[in-house]
């Protein structure tokens, strides 16, 4: 998924959650969407491992667990419980919307072979990642295969940042 599916399911979680308990506060709510889409930032790393960046240490539940602590340590005292389980949520639904990828592909409702895997049970599980030349983001075919190539995860994109937009000027 594209960071910008992330950051709109993101966006809606942040609305969820405020509807249900206090809202948050303009820093609270930074740092929730921040915090759906820092994963992404491992595609700076990919670049140098030859490797998709799903397939990285940085997209497991023990890094989420290590940004969580992290962000908690680090903002906590600042933080209302709400945001503190919101940022949580955000890790992990970044994790799902790109386990949604592999399953599109296994599925084959996708024209791609094969998606890198999350390692969910790492470590005590890896997964073996194949060696690629350059992360296919950073490849501006990918932009043009995308629509193409992922179907669902494209409908699925475009109708989160729908509801987010919506959410947005409601």
């Amino acid at each position: 998924m594209l960071p910008t599916g992330h950051l709109a399911a993101t966006y809606i979680l942040v609305r969820a959650g405020s509807a249900i308990s206090q809202p948050l506060s303009l820093s609270e709510t930074i740092l929730v969407l921040a915090s759906g889409a820092i994963l992404d930032l491992d595609l700076l790393g990919s670049i140098f491992l030859k490797k998709p960046h799903h397939s990285l240490l940085t997209h497991t539940p023990l890094a989420i667990f290590l940004v969580w602590t992290t962000l908690v340590l680090v903002f906590g005292p600042d933080l209302s419980l709400t945001a503190k389980i919101l940022i949580l949520a955000a890790l992990l639904l970044h994790l799902f919307l790109d386990q949604l990828v592999d399953w599109e592909v296994q599925k084959k409702w996708s024209g791609l072979e094969q998606a890198a895997k999350i390692n969910w049970l790492y470590p005590f599980k890896t997964v073996r990642a194949p060696l690629q030349e350059k992360p296919l983001i950073f490849d501006p075919s990918f932009y043009l295969d995308y629509p193409k190539k992922l179907k669902f995860s494209v409908c699925l994109e475009t109708t989160l940042i729908l509801i987010a937009v919506f959410l947005f000027f409601k």
